[in-house]
């Protein structure tokens, strides 16, 4: 049963990779790169911005929009509904654009989006198309709060009465709605998703008026899709983030500080390996050599990778830097601090190397243990263990070599795939991650196999009665070996699956694909990103798994840590007493030079 779970752990995990591979990972979210690391990125080259488009929105209306014919006119309806469906996702793409430039066309398929609403997944999303496509369910259900808002102003702003008063006096929607937009409002107002769908202008589209924030990545959250006018980002850091509803943010939190905490326990108990490791001789075969190693790994896995994880998350969910800034000649652009090439190249390396090195490790490993039982009179502990020093070392040298391949190949990048991991992308990383994961991966389970059929076959093969204690001992030291590495294998598929079996489910399920929004899930959608960032952490678990391994399986290594455990709580009670006692010899001493104070005082007035 254990072998068969091994092997069908690594079919699901390849599969993953390979699809993940062709499928170009489930990760949508729309990122620009830069050379600086974590910088103001301006608003990107927008498809919809095609010249037919460009001149729609700076029309006033779409009488001035010319086309030669009804094909010409119903080919540039089309091109604008597929780039926007191909692109919506991206922070600088608005529905609001999208659907004035439809209606001021004149599109057949404006039409057809009211009907279906395809882009209806939050409530400012739902009464944006009410606001252009049914004004009067608009106004039900928003009228009595764009009124509290008005009033509001009539009573705490006395700066723009005039404004006030016409809406007050043409107690209209339309000029509500066009008194609204001509006042300064607060966060409090502007965070309502009646006022925000209020201010838009869904006649005229002048650049610098209004911007959209969104967010489908957000672990235990609902869609985020939220829209400010452009005075906002003036006095306030705008972002992704100002839309989140607060559990929304104490769930990203939460999450945060889990990656926090293994972190901590991750170097904590790594760090404590390796002084074991390396302090104890008896520990320090072949096998304890690759133990040092995975424990390097797992040691740089919570010192960089799962802070980065953090970062990135925070990055990514609570930017927190959106501004809005005019230039010199009138033009507005939104910028944004965005993740840069260094950091994706950073975060990548080292997210590829420990993993890396970890599966190497692992091959090395399995490599070492069936030789043992393949051919046991050759096998020689002293060689091996040389043998193993040697392996370790190119196996790390090889992985830092595989790991700067997607910096310098100029077809292949390090991006965010799952969650908050990064992994190599790009035109060769088929064969890339098939290298990296997929046959190391079927390498150690197939060695890993074999040794236990030649292990039993040994046991078979063996006389009975063998009075050779020592003998036996150490066959009996080889089996556990194997068996402890064997559950070292089984714990890191254990965390590696469900994390493949996501990769797996995003290639068939296209309603949680955000590149086809008319079957896109929401709720689904929100379920699997919950769960990756959930298998993410699983899977960087296991950098303390070994740890618990080790203390498990190995007597020796117990007896170690015990030692280290008691000659650290000896130092630490020494440095405590001899504080404490060096505070109660100074005290005495403060007390008498104290007491003379005053007869050397006194001594010095009388001879005065």
């Amino acid at each position: 049963m254990y072998h068969l779970f091994l092997t069908v752990s690594t079919i699901v995990i390849s599969v993953g990779f390979a699809v993940q591979s062709t499928s170009g990972g489930p990760d949508f979210r729309t990122t620009t790169t830069n050379q600086s690391d974590y910088i103001l990125t301006s608003i990107p080259h927008n498809p919809l911005e095609e010249p037919s488009t460009r001149k729609a929105c700076s029309s006033e209306s779409s009488v001035d929009m010319k086309f030669r014919n009804e094909s010409e006119k119903d080919a540039c309806c089309r091109e604008i509904v597929d780039s926007f469906s191909s692109i919506w996702t991206g922070i600088v793409y608005r529905i609001t654009d999208y659907l004035r430039i439809l209606k001021m066309l004149r599109c057949p398929q404006f039409h057809r989006e009211c009907e279906h609403r395809t882009y209806d997944f939050t409530e400012f999303t739902g009464l944006t198309y009410d606001r252009f496509c049914d004004a009067q369910s608009y106004d039900q259900k928003c009228g009595a709060a764009i009124n509290e808002t008005m009033q509001k102003h009539v009573t705490r702003f006395s700066s723009e009465p005039e404004i006030i008063s016409q809406a007050v006096r043409n107690n209209t929607s339309v000029s509500r709605l066009n008194s609204l937009r001509n006042l300064t409002l607060d966060m409090e107002d502007l965070l309502k998703p009646c006022v925000q769908a209020g201010l838009i202008d869904t006649e005229r589209c002048v650049e610098g008026t209004f911007y959209e924030m969104k967010e489908f990545q957000a672990p235990f959250c609902g869609l985020i899709w939220c829209g400010f006018p452009g005075y906002a980002f003036e006095s306030h850091e705008i972002s992704e983030w100002t839309c989140m509803p607060k559990t929304c943010r104490i769930n990203v939190y939460i999450l945060m500080v889990v990656c926090g905490i293994l972190a901590l326990v991750s170097v904590a108990v790594n760090f404590l390996s390796l002084v074991i490791f390396s302090k104890n001789q008896r520990l320090r075969d072949s096998q304890g050599i690759f133990k040092f190693s995975l424990a390097l790994a797992d040691l740089l896995i919570g010192l960089i990778v799962l802070p980065l994880g953090i970062e990135t998350m925070r990055r990514t969910y609570m930017p927190a830097t959106v501004l809005f800034r005019p230039e010199e000649h009138g033009s507005f652009y939104l910028k944004f601090y965005t993740f840069s090439n260094p950091y994706h190249n950073f975060a990548g390396f080292f997210t590829t190397l420990t993993n890396l090195v970890a599966i190497f490790t692992l091959v090395i490993a399995s490599l070492d243990r069936f030789m043992v039982v393949f051919r046991p009179l050759r096998y020689n502990v002293y060689t091996a263990k040389s043998w193993a020093v040697k392996l370790s070392i190119g196996v790390w040298l090889a992985c830092v070599l595989l790991s700067i391949i997607p910096i310098i190949h100029p077809n292949m990048r390090y991006a965010l795939i799952a969650g908050f991991l990064e992994s190599p992308m790009g035109g060769d990383e088929v064969i890339i991650l098939a290298i990296y994961f997929v046959i190391p991966l079927i390498l150690v389970v197939l060695i890993h196999v074999a040794t236990i059929v030649y292990s039993r076959r040994n046991a078979r093969a063996r006389p009975k009665a063998i009075s050779n204690r020592n003998k036996t001992k150490e066959i009996n030291i080889e089996n556990r070996l194997a068996k402890t590495l064997g559950i070292m294998v089984g714990a890191f598929l254990l965390c590696l699956l469900p994390l493949g079996v996501m990769i797996i489910a995003h290639a068939f399920m296209p309603d949680i694909n955000p590149a086809r929004p008319n079957l896109l899930s929401p709720e689904k959608l929100v379920m699997m990103s919950s769960l990756e960032h959930i298998f993410c952490v699983v899977f960087l678990s296991n950098s303390i798994w070994n740890f618990v391994i080790y203390n498990a399986r190995s007597a020796e290594f117990r007896a170690a840590a015990k030692r280290y455990y008691n000659g650290l709580e000896t130092k630490l009670f020494s440095k405590l007493k001899y504080s404490t006692a060096e505070e109660r010899r100074r005290k005495p001493s403060a007390a008498l030079s104290s007491s003379q104070v005053p007869c050397n005082t006194a001594s010095t007035a009388l001879n005065i």
